[in-house]
């Protein structure tokens, strides 16, 4: 997660949600710990995995997920307690992976990775954060012909707004081509509880990395 990149509501809702879940992931409310169809479908097509970064790993379900299918996974994320709780999952599991405490907006690998996976980050962004996400994506974090897997949170009606928590966008297609090109997208419909849901649309989307 980063800091910089967010707005004051976003950082209170996480704040908030973490001292309420007192460590147990379990009581986080957008904690999943059954993998989307993003995370199946890449089980299916990927024969060899190689190095996956999970942004905003939070408390590293996802994360392990992945380890357990082969991939070397570096999750990151800047709040303490979701780092405190992807690390112990990572140390309690028999597919170890490794957690990193910092702000995704200040990442600079040594070298780019096969896939960037991010559930909840990115539409905690403001708008100065998007773009910087978007130049750290295409620039360090993707290697050309890798794939990006993203969950971003959409609009149900023209006023599905809150003033607080995920940002609700759409356009994200246009916004990260002609670098990604859309493989595949996947509405998604989420019971999230309030004051974020009761229920949230969400689509799933499956970019892929085309070199100029």
């Amino acid at each position: 997660m980063t800091r910089a990149g967010m707005g004051l509501g976003q950082r209170k809702i996480l704040d908030m949600s973490y001292a309420a879940a007192k460590g147990d992931p379990g009581r986080l409310p957008w904690n999943r710990d059954e993998p989307d169809r993003l995370l199946t479908a890449l089980a299916e097509t990927t024969p060899e995995p190689g190095r996956l970064l999970d942004v905003g790993c939070g408390s590293g379900n996802f994360a392990e997920y992945l380890a357990g299918l082969g991939f070397q996974v570096t999750a990151i994320d800047l709040h303490p307690d979701a780092v405190s709780m992807a690390q112990a999952r990572s140390a309690a599991s028999r597919t170890p992976f490794t957690v990193v405490r910092g702000d995704v907006l200040a990442l600079r690998p040594d070298e780019p990775f096969d896939v960037v996976f991010d559930s909840g980050c990115l539409h905690n962004m403001n708008r100065s954060g998007l773009r910087t996400y978007r130049d750290r994506l295409i620039e360090s974090w993707l290697r050309p012909g890798g794939e990006f897997l993203l969950e971003h949170w959409t609009k149900r009606h023209p006023l599905d707004w809150r003033p607080i928590g995920p940002r609700r966008r759409s356009g994200l297609v246009e916004f990260f081509s002609p670098e990604l090109t859309l493989v595949d997208a996947y509405p998604n419909d989420l019971a999230v509880p309030l004051p974020l849901g009761p229920r949230v649309a969400a689509t799933l989307y499956r970019f892929r990395h085309i070199p100029a």
